[in-house]
């Protein structure tokens, strides 16, 4: 039989929409209210054994308690209506920090059915509301530091970064029982700080480059400094040969900061020419315990490879410790000259050869099939 919502009050005007146990919106749907305040489901539009859920889309009615379902010789019962949403948009000041609260009301006198929330905190904002109210006031957010909402603030707004996100710095001042003090909160995430060895005082860099120093070390007075770059600040990093010269253009605080690497290029050396503190590092050892005596020590230790392991057209890239507890020495050696000159080869270009050396501590290979 046909399916009627009837409001108790005669309100008219209203659209409902229909779906079924699975969620899907019936044909003919949504049907709207007559004169009377009645809307009628058709029975040609019903299954049978099937179960209803009606959600009000338009218009206005009074909550399910007020809203029958009268199925012909059926006893009535209340209908679900769920309530009507409405979108809210909160500029902040701060464009990246604008929030969006949600209402939703519950009847005709639209009282809210439920506390409106923003989706994000914004700046010095906040939302006081409460079910069952018909109001949602836009407030000053509280500090934890117990200064109110009256106190004093600086609001310092940077231009847009990088990645198109605009950020800002809430400079808050107020007086207590102990003197002058500022709040500051940062409305981004990407900022690090730190303490200098004066434990008082708290430096801080952010993405878009400004610097901000917090002193207080004064009991009395709190102190906070905030230098804005007129433009994002970036770094960068660039290498030259052991003759190049690197300078910085820009803007005017641009500069350029060069830095040798240490031990290139002077510290090449025959192996008869290495002693003492010297065998105390890192080592690269180019030929096999024939030719290098230091690769022949080494040898002798069991740490790499012996005369007798290295047979005609082959060549070993050997990692091995070195002469000092906590070193390395990578061992570049072959057969021949000819097979050594091959193992160079490889191991300067190992960003060719990555998937064979990662992981490894020793690679060897034929010199034949290297150098296809």
């Amino acid at each position: 039989s046909d399916v009627v919502l009837s409001d108790s009050d005669g309100d008219s005007g209203f659209e409902v929409a229909v779906y079924d146990s699975n969620g899907d919106e019936i044909a003919n749907s949504p049907y709207t209210s007559d004169s009377n305040g009645d809307v009628t489901i058709p029975s040609g539009d019903q299954t049978a054994d099937e179960s209803y859920t009606f959600e009000l889309v338009a218009g206005t009615a009074d909550d399910s308690d007020d809203i029958t379902v009268d199925s012909g010789a059926a006893s009535s019962t209340d209908a679900t209506v769920d309530p009507a949403t409405r979108t809210a948009d909160l500029p902040s000041g701060v464009a990246s920090n604008d929030a969006t609260a949600t209402l939703e009301f519950q009847d005709s006198d639209e009282n809210l059915a439920s506390a409106a929330t923003p989706d994000q905190d914004f700046v010095q904002y906040g939302l006081e509301s409460s079910a069952g109210s018909s109001t949602v006031d836009l407030t000053l957010n509280d500090d934890t530091s117990g200064s109110g909402d009256g106190s004093a603030a600086v609001l310092v707004t940077q231009p847009e970064d990088d990645n198109d996100n605009e950020q800002a710095y809430v400079v808050e001042g107020y007086a207590d029982g102990d003197g002058q003090d500022v709040d500051v909160d940062y409305t981004g995430s990407m900022r690090s700080t730190d303490s200098l060895d004066d434990e008082d005082v708290t430096v801080g860099y952010d993405f878009y480059g400004a610097y901000t120093e917090f002193d207080t070390e004064d009991s009395s007075t709190d102190n906070f400094m905030l230098h804005l770059p007129g433009s994002q600040a970036t770094a960068g990093m660039a290498v030259t040969g052991a003759d190049g010269e690197l300078s910085a253009s820009g803007g005017g605080s641009a500069s350029a900061t060069t830095q040798t690497a240490t031990g290139f290029p002077d510290s090449a050396a025959l192996d008869s020419e290495v002693s003492g503190s010297d065998r105390d590092q890192n080592m690269i050892l180019v030929g096999g315990p024939a030719v290098n005596s230091l690769t022949e020590e080494l040898a002798q230790e069991n740490k790499t490879w012996t005369r007798d392991q290295y047979d005609e057209d082959t060549w070993v890239l050997d990692l091995v410790d070195g002469f000092r507890e906590g070193t390395h020495a990578l061992v570049v050696a072959g057969h021949s000259a000819d097979d050594t000159r091959a193992a160079s080869s490889y191991i300067s270009n190992y960003a060719d050869h990555e998937d064979e050396l990662a992981g490894e501590t020793t690679v060897n290979m034929t010199t034949s099939s290297s150098s296809q």
